[in-house]
């Protein structure tokens, strides 16, 4: 029954470019689908960073921890909307990519 319920959870967010609704299903995904989505939202690349941003500004948990990800991956392109949103969090990312870089 789980195999069946993960094979249609992938199906239905495979085929979006909608941020938010990938970012909701995170909290209903195992982590293979985690990673999935996360590879996703990269993929989406800067489209993704101003609903990614907003994500680790007013969540917690999985959903913020997997944003933030996003954003560091996505890289320098993210630093702009996150000196935006201010905040420790902000900060903190933004000191992640630039040491990456």
């Amino acid at each position: 029954m789980q195999a069946a319920i993960e094979r249609t959870t992938l199906k239905l967010y495979k085929n979006t470019d909608d941020v938010n609704y990938l970012l909701s299903m995170l909290s209903k995904a195992d982590a293979n689908i985690r990673n999935d989505i996360e590879n996703r939202l990269v993929r989406l690349g800067t489209k993704a960073v101003p609903a990614l941003v907003n994500c680790v500004t007013t969540n917690k948990g999985i959903a913020r921890g997997v944003a933030a990800m996003c954003l560091i991956r996505i890289g320098a392109e993210s630093i702009p909307f996150l000196k935006e949103a201010d905040g420790w969090i902000a900060n903190y990312l933004i000191s992640e990519i630039a040491w990456l870089n």
